[in-house]
């Protein structure tokens, strides 16, 4: 009988943390926004409300929500959350979420669409960064594509890369470990034209098609023509970062920002004496369409739903100050993201994040389902089918049709 009660009430406290406000005080816990670049708005925040803010760091390095799942099962859900779309999204849910009552004309059009849950607003965006296909210079001596290059002069590249890299050095590169950075492989279907979903409808994926069949085929023949690194179904994101920020992939897909972190920490670990040369240019794209568009998936800020009327106005006013116009200056600023907000503007971009910029202009930013409660779950199918099809033990056409598949089993269990 008391193993009975204890598991009762640990199923219990996730419900409670869902449905109840919280432990109401005078702190305000903030789950994922330990940025230095958080402490002024924070201290704005301090300077009109009595409340005193405490941090908690989020583990994101599986791609899924370990923090918040194991907060929520202590019943300690935090104020607010901070984190990638890809989680954050999740807890866009009544029984969880703040709904928000902010002046939404501070925000340009669409950037809004991602934070709502049946026409509630439950978040706030953060600038959205984009991708485009970095080239190492240093390992094409000096080769760069045009902007209008498609998949066979993309193959082309990396025959003649290969041809001349030695162990270790890839043309390319995948991953299929994790579901965390999937916006990095899932760009591919882009470029071959395929719509997860067409024109906003979620109800059914849309991904069980013939130009899907062609980018299952494409990455496949990647991995068996060696033009990535032989052991890409058991890599995650992260070993995909560092083998390229260590020089050894002379074509990747990476947002540009990531440069002027990660290849200075690959210096710093001794993995690359010095920087490589590079140039940012689209996706490489499918003869039958014009281009490919570029993915996107910034940051939400979540609060916490409360009864305490009071809390819930500071709550709702520290996201604005998170998410608002000195921070996402200071990231825009610092090439890491486009505006969501019509008071920012982004002073003298990159020339990377430019070419980013005329990709989402041109061809926008792919819809792979991210304003839905379901996106989280079903990030974790394409991994797990890029496994299969990298083994051999399913074809292009079953890992169209699985991956479709088991995605519209997702969303009908959400329903």
């Amino acid at each position: 009988m008391k193993r009975t009660i204890l598991f009762f009430l640990i199923l219990l406290l996730p419900l409670m943390a869902f449905a109840g406000g919280g432990n109401e005080s005078n702190e305000i816990t903030i789950a994922g926004g330990r940025s230095p670049c958080f402490e002024a708005p924070i201290a704005l925040f301090q300077s009109r409300y009595n409340y005193t803010i405490s941090h908690i760091d989020v583990d994101f390095g599986t791609g899924e929500s370990i923090t918040m799942d194991a907060l929520l099962a202590a019943g300690t859900p935090p104020d607010i959350y901070i984190d990638f779309i890809g989680r954050s999204g999740k807890y866009l849910d009544p029984a969880y979420a703040l709904a928000l009552d902010i002046d939404e004309s501070l925000y340009n059009e669409g950037a809004l669409d991602w934070c709502r849950r049946d026409g509630v607003l439950y978040a706030l965006p953060f600038a959205f960064p984009g991708q485009a296909m970095c080239i190492n210079t240093s390992m094409t001596k000096g080769w760069v594509p045009n902007d209008d290059w498609t998949i066979d002069d993309f193959v082309e590249a990396c025959k003649v890369i290969k041809s001349q890299a030695v162990d270790g050095y890839f043309a390319s590169g995948l991953f299929a470990a994790n579901p965390s950075g999937d916006y990095l492989h899932v760009n591919w279907f882009g470029a071959f034209g395929v719509d997860l979903f067409k024109n906003g409808d979620y109800t059914k994926s849309t991904a069980n098609s013939p130009q899907a069949v062609k980018a299952f085929t494409f990455l496949k023949m990647l991995v068996d023509e060696g033009f990535v690194d032989p052991n890409a179904a058991a890599m995650s994101d992260d070993d995909y970062v560092a083998q390229w920020s260590s020089g050894k992939i002379a074509l990747a897909p990476i947002r540009p920002s990531w440069e002027r972190f990660y290849v200075p920490g690959a210096i710093e670990a001794g993995k690359l004496d010095e920087a490589f040369d590079t140039e940012y240019v689209p996706f490489p794209h499918d003869p039958s369409i014009a281009g490919a568009p570029t993915t996107g998936g910034g940051s939400l800020a979540v609060g916490h739903k409360t009864d305490d009327v009071d809390k819930a106005e500071a709550i709702q006013e520290l996201i604005l100050l998170l998410t608002g116009k000195a921070f996402q200056t200071e990231q825009v600023t610092s090439n890491e993201g486009f505006p969501t907000r019509t008071d920012v503007v982004g002073l003298n971009p990159s020339a990377d994040e430019q070419v980013v910029g005329r990709i989402a202009a041109k061809f926008g930013f792919m819809d792979v389902g991210y304003a839905n409660s379901w996106y989280y779950e079903s990030r974790a199918v394409m991994p797990d089918v890029l496994r299969e099809l990298y083994a051999g033990n399913i074809t292009p056409e079953q890992a169209a049709k699985l991956y479709a598949d088991t995605v519209d089993k997702i969303i009908a269990d959400a329903q």
